[in-house]
């Protein structure tokens, strides 16, 4: 088995899998917006888990591992974070 390798926040990239409390999951961007800066990931599909998880840079000290076994850009990452912010189907949100 491979081993696991500690990662820096200025490390983390969009192609690389990652595990988080025995997850995997990939690194979408980087919030700055606010006072403290957060680092969003989002679990892979086959995970039991379905919401992102937003780090601050001590979590991501802590944390994080990269599985460096796992390599590779997934389809539609970048889109699926956008369709998770923003519904398409407003009908749906209005019934409840």
């Amino acid at each position: 088995m491979q081993e696991l390798i500690q990662i820096q926040p200025d490390q983390l990239s969009s192609q690389a899998v990652y595990q988080i409390d025995g997850c995997l999951y990939y690194f979408i961007k980087k919030d700055d917006s606010g006072r403290v800066v957060k680092y969003i990931f989002l679990p892979l599909a086959s995970e039991r888990k379905k919401s992102e998880l937003k780090l601050s840079r001590d979590k991501i000290h802590l944390l994080v591992k990269q599985v460096p076994s796992i390599y590779g850009r997934f389809n539609n990452q970048e889109s699926e974070y956008k369709n998770r912010q923003n519904p398409q189907n407003p009908t749906q949100l209005t019934l409840f």
